[in-house]
Parts: structure tokens; sequence; C-alpha cells
């Protein structure tokens, strides 16, 4: 059993998965599908690449940062995302079910499920194009009135920038570790 399960491999699952994973929690990711920064032919919105990058190489690169950490990444598709009496979630997969504490999806293709949580989406505001769908009145911490379910990346109606989309996934991934230490979690290497 995985402590958390991301839903989605983009830019917002990816960025928690580092941080709930350096902070000893068992990681898995489940992605399914290219991530929308994958048409991105170069990125250049992300402090420290001046030349900018392309979408692709930056999600590979953040792939191998999350493995280097233990994330476990699996290409599976989530079908159904339940909560048991336990308190803890299954998350149902077309090879398998899996169970975890924490759930955060992020990914903005697999709206419908979180449909059983009674979640609604509106036109995410913050996306000119008028397409993206979000849910709207979920804080930065992209936390729910769901215990242990969090939200994360363009469903939550941020922006559409690489970088606010990964500081927000980075801080739901700080939450998480913060809320299962029972201190604030701090991360910088010397």
């Amino acid at each position: 059993m995985s402590e958390v399960i991301i839903i989605g491999g983009g830019v917002a699952g990816l960025s928690a998965s580092i941080f709930t994973a350096k902070a000893g929690l068992k990681t898995t990711v489940f992605d399914f599908g290219p991530s929308q920064i994958t048409r991105v032919s170069s990125v250049q919105n992300i402090p420290g690449f001046p030349n900018g990058i392309a979408g692709t190489e930056w999600i590979e690169q953040a792939k191998q940062q999350a493995t280097k950490f233990n994330v476990e990444i699996k290409n599976e598709k989530v079908t159904e995302l339940m909560k048991n009496d336990d308190g803890s979630f299954e998350v149902k997969t077309e090879n398998g079910s899996y169970q975890a504490k924490y759930v955060i999806v992020a990914t903005n293709v697999q709206k419908e499920l979180l449909e059983p949580f009674g979640f609604t989406t509106e036109v995410n505001s913050r996306v000119p194009n008028g397409k993206a769908k979000a849910i709207i009145n979920i804080p930065w911490t992209g936390e729910t009135e769901v215990e242990n379910l969090y939200l994360a990346g363009l469903i939550t109606e941020i922006p559409s920038q690489t970088v606010v989309v990964a500081g927000q996934g980075a801080a739901v991934g700080i939450t998480i570790a913060s809320k299962e230490k029972g201190e604030p979690f701090m991360w910088h290497d010397l």
C-alpha cells in the first residue's frame, strides 16, 4: 500500500510526488497519456532555464528526479476512485486495485473521478481559451472537504503557467508531508 497516490503525471503531480517522497512517504504516480506541457516546444516561464526547455524534456527530467526519490510511476489509467470505510482510498485501474491514505488528483482530464465526492466543475477563468474546467474554491494547499483528498494543478483554478502549477503541486506535497510528520516539512539540502 502506498501512503500517497497521485493521479496525473504532469507538472503538478510530479512536483507533489518529489516532496512527498523526499519526506519518506511511499508515493505512487499514475500517469496515463501525455501531459499538456508536452505540447509546448519551448517553455520560457521557468526560472533557471534562460533559453527555455521543451515540455517533453521538462517532464522527462521531472520523472527522473521523482524516481531518484523512489517515486513509483505506473503507466496505468485510473478508472475509479473510492473512499473506504476505514478512511483510506481505493484507486482502481485497468490493471488492478491500489490503496492509499492520501490521494492527490492532479489531472485535468479525468474530472469524472471526483463526481462521487460531490465536486462539480466550472470553466477555469484563469485559462484564456475557456476550455479548461476546474473545481472552484480549492485553496493553494489543495485541501478539499474530503479528508486526505487533495487537488493539484489546473483542476484547482490556478493560472496555466508551468512555474505556478509546479509550485502549487509542491505546496500540496508539502502540506501532506507536514500533516503526516506533525510538523512543518522543510527540505533544504546543503
